[in-house]
């Protein structure tokens, strides 16, 4: 989708660089339907609209040296007190010259190469009121280094504070029985929040090979839970060391990708060792029947090892399946469907959206989402709340 954009020259006195200033964004307005009543003590109904902004300013050099990135959001809802929130995805200065960069500030970072669930991916903190499966991310304070030349490159991150998860509120649906006191964060270093972590990462492309090598050294970005002193049915977000070594590697063959990561977990203080990985396939058909439309099927595995009380994950042992249609056409219309299944206890989540785009600056979706499986397992809490969603963004 084209974005609009207001370009603006400045000259500097002190030199003979001329700057760009782009702004864009979008203002996105939902509304969930649940199918089901709630099951949790105090939760809403939940069917109440949202509407969040998510504005972006860059100023560039021309010579492309230079950069500064701000990108606030917000979100108002009108069910859940604590999934209305704001937050700076990104706010931070970038260099960029022959091959050397340099970041500071606050930034956005992704790394694997899995669709569903990324276990090499733990620089940045999870936003779980905005989606459950964990794809919307914290901004994340860092001072980066970086070079890269030809297929090679390489980046060290200090990350000298750490962000705590959010979850949602009482009212809130797509949440378990036992509320997570957010206002009552523990530590496993004396310093709190404000002790320091490490990240490094080097990749190396060779042909359609890529493969990446990781580390990471300071706070997890998963909590544990303790129970409150007092009954007051909350439990309370712990965040131990972390030390991980990882890779991740995508092979690709004309329409057929193979892609695989895993990663090896000292975990607390103690250094108790896990290891968590993931592999899988996508295969595309590219005008299919010579209609215009591509398909596209996607297979993926994770396992993860930790133990039952180390942070809380779905993906110890499941399978997931996939497809995506996009039709090609001027909207941009794609669908998608995916099915994720626990291989231990047989919960599945099932996931349905398709979308297109109207004119040069909306873009409709529709998406339904399904729990299924058995009662007294993990993702029991979220039996009942199937839902349907719809939403409209308008792109400035």
């Amino acid at each position: 989708m084209r974005r609009a954009s207001i370009l603006l020259a400045l000259s500097v006195s002190a030199s003979a660089d001329a700057y760009a200033l782009e702004i864009a964004g979008d203002i996105t307005a939902d509304g969930r339907v649940f199918l089901a009543a709630p099951r949790h003590l105090g939760q809403r109904l939940g069917t109440a609209p949202s509407v969040a902004i998510s504005p972006i300013a860059y100023v560039q050099s021309d010579d492309l040296t230079h950069t500064l990135t701000v990108q606030p959001f917000l979100r108002v809802d009108a069910a859940d007190s604590a999934r209305t929130h704001w937050d700076l995805r990104q706010a931070d200065y970038q260099y960029a010259d022959g091959g050397f960069s340099f970041g500071l500030g606050v930034g956005t970072f992704t790394t694997g190469v899995l669709d569903t669930h990324r276990v090499v991916d733990v620089v940045n903190q999870r936003d779980l009121v905005e989606d459950l499966d964990g794809s919307k991310k914290l901004g994340q304070p860092y001072l980066g280094l970086g070079y890269a030349t030809g297929p090679f490159a390489f980046s060290l991150q200090y990350l000298p504070y750490h962000r705590a998860r959010t979850f949602p509120g009482e009212r809130g649906r797509l949440r378990f029985p036992l509320l997570v006191d957010d206002e009552e964060v523990l530590y496993e270093s004396k310093l709190g929040p404000w002790h320091p972590s490490f990240a490094a990462r080097a990749s190396v492309s060779a042909g359609a090979f890529d493969v990446g090598l990781s580390g990471f050294s300071g706070l997890s970005r998963e909590p544990r839970f303790f129970g409150q002193i007092f009954d007051t049915q909350a439990v309370v977000p712990q965040y131990d060391f972390l030390q991980q070594a990882a890779v991740d590697a995508q092979w690709t063959l004309d329409g057929l990708i193979f892609k695989g990561e895993a990663a090896a977990r000292w975990w607390s203080k103690d250094l108790r060792f896990f290891v968590a990985a993931g592999g899988g396939a996508e295969y595309h058909f590219y005008d299919v029947f010579e209609s215009g439309a591509d398909i596209g099927f996607l297979a993926e595995y994770h396992f993860d090892g930790r133990a039952p009380d180390a942070p809380v994950t779905f993906f110890d042992n499941d399978v997931v399946g996939g497809v995506r249609v996009a039709i090609n056409d001027t909207g941009d219309t794609q669908i998608l469907a995916g099915v994720v299944r626990d291989l231990n206890n047989q919960a599945t989540y099932v996931r349905a959206q398709a979308f297109r785009r109207f004119g040069e600056r909306w873009r409709a979706s529709v998406e339904a989402r399904f729990f299924l499986g058995q009662e007294g397992q993990l993702e029991s809490g979220l039996l009942d709340d199937d839902y349907l969603q719809g939403s409209l963004a308008y792109y400035f």
